[in-house]
């Protein structure tokens, strides 16, 4: 019976939505022991920008307490990860942001969302 179900599982595959819906693998900072406080977000723009200069000017013009790491995930969005709530908070409370002339929407998600499927649409 293991052997027939392993020839099975052989067989599958994921559609194309399917593996959009995935965290890749090492999303999280769960080995710091912190699951932080998360937020996705995206550069309203046509045009391609520096993920280093984006990163640059956020950490800057947030300037977060506790600290803030920055990735980017699928696409044209970005995961953030801050340390304390507070600095959540207040980044949320003050939106919206810019980054060269363009507008940065943020939404923010909890450790088990899967930010690749934050609906933009209704910000």
């Amino acid at each position: 019976m293991a052997a027939s179900l392993e020839r099975l599982g052989a067989t599958l595959s994921l559609t194309e939505e399917e593996e959009a819906g995935l965290v890749p693998a090492g999303l999280w900072h769960a080995e710091s022991g912190s699951r932080g406080f998360y937020v996705v977000g995206r550069v309203l723009s046509s045009k391609p920008f520096h993920p280093e200069a984006l990163q640059s000017t956020l950490r800057m013009a947030f300037n977060p307490g506790k600290g803030m790491d920055f990735k980017m995930i699928e696409g044209d969005r970005f995961l953030l990860q801050f340390f304390h709530s507070l600095d959540r908070e207040r980044v949320l409370a003050r939106s919206p942001w810019a980054y060269d002339k363009n507008l940065v929407i943020l939404a923010p998600v909890d450790y088990e969302d899967n930010p690749n499927l934050v609906d933009f649409k209704f910000l």
